[in-house]
């Protein structure tokens, strides 16, 4: 991007592209996407329509950085919305948690691309909400249940 400012965001459920937040959320913004991966490991929550990541080297989880050009508190106030992530409550209060984490685009590269924000959640939230480990780290794009 040639904006002096942007905000990268690695996304791995409905805020990918063709996800059923991604209009909602992303398409106020001006953006790249491109596919890539995070180490760590992915939960899917069927019954909410939305998966949850766990920080860790082990596995990959697959999905798409999203380079925005805006502001990281612009880009960030809007998913944190949406991720019930508030920075200001107690960290158990909160659905997610947002960190920076390598990112990686090509599968036989092991060196990270560069570095972008990552929703995550704690294993005690992953377990409450009885999620179930996705060995390949792919969330299918889908919609949640009405």
């Amino acid at each position: 991007m040639k904006s002096k400012e942007f905000t990268s965001v690695f996304v791995y459920g409905p805020l990918k592209p063709g996800g059923i937040y991604h209009d909602r959320f992303c398409s106020s913004f001006k953006f790249e996407a491109e596919e890539a991966y995070v180490n760590g490991k992915l939960f899917d929550f069927s019954p909410l329509g939305y998966p949850g990541a766990l920080e860790g080297d082990d596995l990959r989880i697959c999905g798409f950085v999203l380079r925005f050009s805006h502001k990281e508190s612009e880009v960030l106030s809007k998913l944190d919305e949406l991720k019930g992530y508030d920075p200001n409550r107690q960290e158990g209060l909160n659905e997610y948690y947002r960190k920076r984490v390598n990112v990686f685009k090509n599968a036989e590269n092991s060196e990270a691309s560069e570095n972008a924000w990552c929703y995550f959640m704690a294993l005690k939230k992953i377990e409450s909400l009885r999620g179930v480990q996705m060995s390949d780290g792919f969330w299918p794009t889908k919609n949640p249940p009405t």
